[in-house]
């Protein structure tokens, strides 16, 4: 369109106006009203970017301070979301351990500050530097300070660029942290629990000695003054095998030992007869521990077999049930008469591991990834566990207590093998009986690709179908920790929700559980009696009815 100016009006081309036939002009796009538009819109860009540019450098900055502050932080465990960092100075921090939370406010002198007061050299690791403080700084060498950075002359020295033996936690210039807190412990680089305590952590149970060596646990290459020769550490002489945790000699040596006797071995012990001969298959059943979940692939199985091992003892402490050790689903069903174990006047009990798959020539375990596998294969496992047990006992039932996963792996061994005929209750503490959710389905599927993880999430194949079997849920028992909520708001043991352990028709309790710090758990200690006392309480009563 062209606008004429005389008449004010507009043509769609030409040069001269067909109203007045004056000559016409084009209309400039930039008036001065849209030149002064276009100004204002660049100022308004140049302010917004310059917020951005502020706001983002704000942002990697606290994002600095957090990664530098906040080393124990675990994503696989939201419960520990009270960072160092976060500008709330939490019940666990103080100065010297936040400072950034806790000592903003505060002028005095204080470990952690950034100045090295004349009161900290030789205190005060984060503030001051001096030679003799077991690390080599950034201003120390081999020359300056050989008692911390090593001799110049020696093979290997910090400052040498090579992350040697030792150096991870004092050679921060030839160690780099992504080496040494790797998630790995590295005994190439000196890494031991006294060393690297991060990659290197003793289990559950064990201490960490003045070498670096793990001590207190069965596997461990030491024969400790807890422990028998049901754990491999200590191994029984030639011409003997471990039966009920004694060396037990052969049958037909020509002496009746303390554990032989005219039923075991008539060779050498003649006549001599059992109390009781009789057994009441009905009554005095079996106990049958099972495990649940490991993910300790190094010790799975020993880890597992000593789950329950001081709930056992406390029975027999109790004299409630005699502590007959562990039984393997590989187990000689023939080392035992038929009905041996049911003379002895009472109840008795064992453990029992779904994990292990052989055993060497000597009764040793041979470590496996056993931990990789469905539960209905776990499921047939138990069942000649069970079936050994009913043979040793002479009994026609037993009873089972399972921990976690263990209560699904003995749900499925009785929906597998319709075996309710052979199983008097199933007492289970902690299962998962509806599944897992939220970050505990994502750690476990994620971090272990075995099919028992996916068998466990709430939404399986196996959770689903094992729910709509048709169960005798009156033989059940479960026992719920309560002691947290996990990210949805829902209670829990740290682990497994109290909804997805209770079932319809089933005898249901949950207990108060003592909370954990750490990357531990309360679900662990449900069945340690010295720690969660009412849960053992429980399952002594459910025992009678």
């Amino acid at each position: 369109m062209v606008y004429c100016k005389k008449c004010g009006k507009y043509n769609s081309k030409g040069n001269f106006c067909k109203y007045c036939g004056s000559k016409l002009t084009k209309k400039s796009f930039l008036n001065y009203k849209s030149i002064i538009l276009i100004i204002i819109l660049m100022i308004a860009v140049f302010f917004i970017t310059l917020y951005f540019l502020k706001y983002s450098f704000l942002k990697s900055e606290s994002n600095k301070t957090i990664e530098n502050n906040e080393i124990s932080y675990n994503y696989f465990f939201p419960k520990n979301k009270n960072l160092c960092g976060n500008g709330i100075c939490e019940s666990n921090e103080d100065c010297s351990s936040c400072p950034n939370d806790c000592c903003a406010y505060k002028s005095e002198p204080y470990c952690g500050n950034g100045i090295c007061e004349k009161n900290e050299i030789g205190v005060c690791y984060e503030d001051c530097e001096w030679c003799g403080n077991g690390y080599c700084e950034k201003s120390e060498s081999c020359s300056s300070c050989s008692k911390d950075c090593g001799f110049c002359s020696s093979e290997a020295y910090c400052g040498d660029g090579i992350c040697n033996s030792g150096e991870c936690k004092t050679c921060s210039k030839d160690c780099k942290i992504s080496q040494c807190i790797d998630g790995f412990c590295n005994s190439e680089l000196g890494e031991n629990c006294r060393t690297s305590p991060t990659d290197c952590p003793c289990f559950r149970g064990q201490f960490c000695d003045l070498n670096g060596k793990c001590l207190g646990y069965c596997g461990n290459g030491i024969c400790e003054s807890n422990e028998d020769c049901s754990c491999p550490d200590c191994t029984c002489e030639s011409l003997k095998k471990c039966v009920n945790k004694i060396c037990r000699t052969y049958c037909g040596n020509g002496v009746c030992e303390n554990n032989e006797n005219k039923s075991s071995c008539l060779l050498d012990c003649g006549e001599e007869s059992f109390k009781g001969e009789d057994v009441d298959p009905n009554t005095n059943f079996p106990i049958i521990f099972v495990h649940g979940h490991s993910a300790l692939n190094d010790y799975v199985s020993i880890y597992s077999l000593n789950a329950f091992k001081e709930f056992q003892s406390e029975l027999e402490k109790e004299s409630l049930y005699k502590d007959m050790g562990t039984i393997l689903p590989n187990s000689d069903e023939s080392a035992f008469l038929k009905g041996e174990w049911g003379r002895y006047g009472k109840p008795v009990s064992v453990r029992t591991t779904y994990y292990i798959g052989i055993l060497d020539t000597s009764g040793n375990f041979i470590k496996t990834d056993e931990n990789q596998r469905a539960i209905n294969e776990y499921s047939d496992r138990l069942k000649k566990v069970v079936n050994i047990v009913l043979h040793h006992t002479g009994k026609n039932k037993v009873i089972i207590i399972a921990h976690s996963m263990g209560g699904l792996v003995a749900r499925a061994y009785i929906k597998n093998y319709n075996a309710t005929d052979k199983v008097d209750k199933l007492i289970m503490i902690g299962t998962p009986n509806h599944g897992i959710y939220g970050w505990l389905g994502y750690f476990c599927r994620y971090s272990y690709t075995g099919q028992e993880c996916e068998d466990m999430q709430y939404n399986s194949n196996f959770i689903t179908s094992l729910n709509k079997a048709n169960e005798n849920y009156s033989k059940y028992f479960t026992i719920a920790g309560n002691c947290s909520y996990d990210s949805d708001g829902f209670e829990d043991d740290e682990v497994v929700r109290v909804e997805s352990v209770r079932l319809n028709k089933s005898t249901n309790v949950a207990v108060k559980c003592q909370p954990i710090s750490g990357l531990d758990a309360a679900h662990s200690y449900l069945i340690s009696p010295s720690r969660e006392l009412e849960a053992y309480n429980y399952v002594k009563k459910f025992l009678k009815f």
